[in-house]
């Protein structure tokens, strides 16, 4: 299993983590990854957030990542330092466009066919 965040906000098999891995490498206008200052609106402290701005990601990984709801054109963000700290690690960058190619690199080829799936969602 692969958990991450203070409130399991990941919690899922590998091979489902790694297939998600792989449909935020690979679609640009459905994701972007950011990282808010929030601590200086009086928050607890900075967020690493993926945003979404459509449902695929809601429908295929609903049951082990933690959505919360949107502000404007975010339709759900997913709010985890330590994912987006792992994610930054295989290679992702902050914004929408990744390189799913030199990720997959850096991805264990038993867990390849997983990520190639997301990618393909």
């Amino acid at each position: 299993m692969i958990t991450f965040g203070k409130n399991n906000q990941v919690n899922c098999s590998e091979d489902t983590y790694y297939e998600f891995l792989g449909y935020i490498s690979n679609h640009p206008d459905a994701i972007k990854i950011v990282f808010e200052n929030n601590q200086d609106s009086g928050a607890w402290g900075n967020e690493g957030r993926i945003q979404f701005y459509n449902d695929i990601a809601q429908q295929h990984f609903n049951q082990s990542f933690k959505f919360t709801a949107g502000v404007g054109s975010v339709s759900y963000r997913l709010n985890c330092n330590d994912l987006i700290s792992a994610m930054l690690s295989l290679g992702f960058v902050m914004g929408r466009t990744q390189d799913s190619v030199a990720i997959r690199q850096n991805i264990s080829t038993n867990q390849q066919v997983n990520y190639d799936i997301g990618v393909n969602l």
